[in-house]
């Protein structure tokens, strides 16, 4: 099912793409103008989910983006995706992730570095599930030892908050 819709976004005229891109990083920014009232009262588990929030929420941004980028840094159909294109969609997804933290601070919500960081391992999610799942590159092995990497570091990063 996720190939599937994967592939599909593949073979969207890359215009389409574009602006599927930007309504999403639209609505990421809307997002993050709602405010949430946390105080001392909050449960902590609460907390906790809103900080892991941005992961799943950037690393769909890198899916989008990923076959996006590749028009423009992949000559070669044949080949797997560059290395310059998985840097360049992992270091898009961090300056995202930083101007919506900056934005977010004019709204009377709190920014920190530790948002940044789920930031950007959503996005290292997101280039490794489209690996996984599309150009299926990296073993199952391989995989698995990553994820469940990043899904320490992203609960540590939430409950370091």
């Amino acid at each position: 099912m996720i190939r599937r819709c994967l592939l599909w976004f593949l073979s969207l005229n890359r215009f389409v793409q574009l602006f599927l891109i930007l309504v999403y990083m639209a609505v990421i920014y809307l997002l993050s103008a709602i405010q949430i009232d946390i105080d001392k009262e909050t449960p902590y588990i609460l907390e906790v989910l809103t900080n892991l929030c941005h992961v799943p929420l950037f690393m769909g941004l890198a899916m989008l983006l990923l076959p996006f980028v590749r028009t423009f840094f992949d000559r070669d159909e044949e080949r797997h995706f560059s290395p310059w294109s998985l840097v360049f969609v992992v270091l898009f997804t961090v300056v995202f992730g930083i101007t919506d933290e900056w934005h977010q601070s004019y709204t009377g919500r709190s920014s920190t570095v530790l948002d940044v960081v789920s930031d950007l391992i959503g996005g290292i999610w997101g280039v490794l599930v489209w690996g996984f799942f599309v150009d299926r590159r990296p073993t199952p092995t391989l995989f698995a030892v990553t994820c469940c990497v990043l899904t320490v570091l992203s609960l540590c990063a939430a409950m370091l908050q």
